[in-house]
Formats: C-alpha cells, sequence, structure tokens
C-alpha cells in the first residue's frame, strides 16, 4: 500500500508540473479533466484526492519558493469562491481549504493563506447567489461546521 501512495505521489507531482507549463492550476486543483490524479471510479471509493493536490502543491513551494505557487492558489481559490458560477468546483477547492488550516495550525504548511479573507468572499457569494448553490446548501452546512469546529472559521 505504501509503495501506491508514493507512485500516486509522484505522479501527482508531475501532473503539477505540467499542470503548471500549460498555465492549468486550476484544472490541477480541481482534479479535473487531463489533471486529474484519481478516475472518476478512484473518486467514488477513494474520495477526492486533497492530500495528494496540496503536497504536491507544498512540495513545489519548498523546491522553487520563487515560483510563488502560494499566490497563484490563493488567486485561483479567491477567484472561484467569489464566482456566481463556482457550481460544484467550490466543493473540492472548500476541502483544500480545510486541509491547509489543518496544515497550518500543525506547522507543516510551507506557506500560510489569507484563508479569512476567502472564506468571506465565498460567504459573500453563497448569500448573493443563493438559489443558485440550493443544491448544495447540505454539503456547505457540514464544511461550515467542521471549518468552525475545528478552526474557528466559518463561512455561513
Amino acid at each position: 500500500m505504501k509503495k501506491y501512495i508514493e507512485m500516486k505521489s509522484d505522479f501527482a507531482y508531475k501532473l503539477l508540473d505540467i499542470a503548471l507549463l500549460h498555465d492549468k492550476l486550476e484544472q490541477f486543483l480541481l482534479s479535473y479533466s487531463l489533471y486529474g490524479i484519481y478516475s472518476e471510479k478512484e473518486i467514488e471509493e477513494k474520495g477526492f484526492p486533497t492530500q495528494l493536490i496540496m503536497e504536491s502543491i507544498y512540495r513545489k513551494f519548498r523546491e522553487n519558493p520563487d515560483m510563488k505557487i502560494d499566490q497563484k492558489v490563493f488567486q485561483i481559490f479567491h477567484d472561484r469562491f467569489m464566482s456566481s458560477k463556482a457550481g460544484n468546483y467550490i466543493l473540492p477547492m472548500i476541502k483544500e481549504l480545510e486541509y491547509q488550516l489543518m496544515c497550518e495550525r500543525n506547522k507543516t504548511a510551507p506557506f500560510k493563506l489569507d484563508c479569512k479573507t476567502l472564506l468571506e468572499g465565498l460567504s459573500q457569494n453563497i448569500k448573493t447567489n443563493k438559489s443558485y448553490f440550493e443544491n448544495r446548501m447540505v454539503d456547505f452546512e457540514i464544511h461550515n461546521d467542521y471549518l468552525n469546529a475545528h478552526y474557528g472559521h466559518k463561512f455561513m
């Protein structure tokens, strides 16, 4: 099992390099299309590959901080959380933000994101576009409760 995890980790990191080369970091963060770490079947079985995605981002930052991947990730989260057409793509990024907060708390994140600004943007977007996000409200409430209970942050 450990060998499989190492293989997936290396694959994710190589996929990140390709995504960066083609200016597709957002698709990598969403594990979307050609930049998906898991197949749809694997996502159904194992869940979204949040840890693999974020650990690849962290590794890239540690190896090349001048690339400013932290700022790129923040901007993508910000743009997506503020978008009225974010739809299903918000949930993977909320999970990644949860992972980021956990790593910040554990002091294992190599950088910090302005999570307060991101969650305020998400909150405003949900309020403004409530009817658009109506089918996602239960998911949002679950993640909001988790963020509030574990990190003192909430967006609803």
